[in-house]
């Protein structure tokens, strides 16, 4: 008996083997900065180059990360069918409005979900910021090594485009809060600007 998976099915199983192998095979992790009341954070000279990803939105404008550089950037990983990410929806939405004014800037990546079921959750949860639609997993494969392939997973890339934090699991507003105040506070690189 022969088994067909569509190409989106193929390219999400692929990717969370892909991810799994990767996280098994990480070595010594990063050295941190513990950051008070915050997701300890990595220091500034282990930190690694966020990929380049682009998609399209749920409301079908293209979004590209090369529109946020020079931003600190909070990039969550989302699907309409996960518990963790109806938890921490709101406090996402407040927390990019509050920090707006840092020069913070929030994206979402939906990933393994329906377009009507994805927008049906921005629509209850009123999300005031975008996300890319990323239902064959291509946005977030170049993130595999670097964050545990669930969700919810949310990023903080600095304002040169490296990668300071990682939240595997809902946030918690302060501690997230915390951190993101703390990365607006380091002083900017020699490089930044440069591509």
């Amino acid at each position: 008996m022969r088994v067909h998976i569509r190409n989106t099915s193929r390219a999400a199983v692929t990717l969370l083997l892909l991810l799994a192998a990767s996280a098994g095979c990480s070595s010594k992790p990063p050295p941190t900065v513990e950051v008070a009341g915050g997701v300890p954070l990595v220091s500034a000279q282990s930190r690694v180059a966020a990929p380049s990803f682009s998609g399209e939105g749920l409301d079908g404008d293209h979004i590209s990360y090369e529109d946020y550089k020079g931003h600190i950037i909070v990039l969550n990983f989302w699907a309409s069918w996960c518990a963790p990410c109806r938890l921490e929806a709101r406090d996402l939405n407040e927390l990019a409005q509050e920090t707006e004014p840092l020069s913070v800037r929030f994206l979402g990546i939906n990933v393994r979900d329906s377009r009507d079921k994805a927008q049906a959750f921005e629509r209850a949860f009123q999300s005031n910021y975008p996300s890319i639609f990323d239902p064959s997993g291509k946005a977030t494969l170049g993130f595999q090594g670097q964050i545990a392939g669930y969700t919810p997973t949310t990023l903080i890339i600095d304002r040169t485009g490296r990668i300071a934090g990682i939240v595997n699991g809902a946030i918690q507003k302060e501690t997230l809060l915390n951190s993101i105040r703390h990365v607006s506070e380091e002083a900017p690189s020699p490089l930044q600007g440069i591509p």
